[in-house]
């Protein structure tokens, strides 16, 4: 149990890292998350956000969340390539159309992605 809240904590932590515009944004969403728990009474909630809290505090810059969501972007970039190229692949192939769907949707929903990363930065 111990292990799963530790792991859930840190899952946060980064969703948090990557949505967040500065260290303030992120700081100031897991006090918020912090004090949510407290009033629903989630006793591990609460002791990962207050360790990923104090993570932040120490080691959180505002470039290091800049590198990590350039970071994130190109490998979403590379998604977006490698999609295409089995799509690409599966047409001259002449996959059955069911593959090529498949492959179409995988690209579909890369770019989504892609953009929605856009979005944020």
């Amino acid at each position: 149990m111990k292990l799963m809240s530790v792991l859930c904590a840190m899952l946060f932590f980064i969703s948090t890292q990557t949505r967040a515009e500065t260290c303030a944004d992120k700081i100031s969403s897991l006090e918020s998350k912090i004090e949510q728990a407290k009033e629903n009474g989630h006793k591990r909630k609460i002791k990962g956000l207050k360790r990923a809290l104090e993570k932040t505090r120490k080691n959180c810059t505002d470039e290091k969340l800049k590198v990590a969501k350039d970071e994130k972007l190109k490998d979403k970039e590379d998604d977006v390539r490698k999609a295409q190229k089995e799509l690409k692949k599966a047409r001259k192939e002449h996959r059955a159309d069911k593959k090529i769907n498949k492959k179409m949707k995988k690209l579909n929903r890369e770019k989504k992605e892609l953009e929605d990363l856009k979005k944020e930065n």
